[in-house]
């Protein structure tokens, strides 16, 4: 499972890294690239929106085009919202943090084991750092 978040994440990460080197990525290919990498996830790893805690007529009418649309935009839209932090001041970082410590708590609540240890792993600070 690992190996396959890895598989979908290099897509966006190339893109970024030749963005970074290069200067030649515009904004709008950086954003096809994410969401791309966001749609290879949603096949490869399932990552779907399961269900919506509505209980309205509508809301399970179009529960079946947004299981695939949301995950796309919740993913371009993090990834993007990071990028423009990153580049106003700098302190992404402390940001991303934040926002995976926040995550891990979610996922503890809601006893989903394998989103907690990837948060925490990359969320909380290192010993020796």
């Amino acid at each position: 499972m690992v190996l396959a978040l890895m598989l979908c994440s290099s897509l966006a990460f190339i893109g970024g890294i030749v963005e970074d080197y290069t200067g030649n990525v515009s904004a709008l290919r950086r954003l096809i690239l994410t969401m791309a990498a966001a749609l290879l996830g949603y096949f490869l790893l399932d990552a779907k929106l399961a269900r919506l805690d509505t209980h309205s007529a509508y809301s399970c009418s179009i529960m079946s085009g947004w299981r695939c649309r949301s995950p796309v935009l919740a993913v371009a839209g993090i990834a993007n919202a990071v990028n423009i932090i990153d580049g106003f001041n700098g302190l992404a970082s402390v940001v991303t943090i934040c926002m995976l410590i926040s995550l891990a708590y979610v996922a503890f609540q809601v006893g989903d084991v394998f989103v907690l240890v990837a948060a925490l792993m990359v969320g909380a600070p290192q010993p020796g750092s």
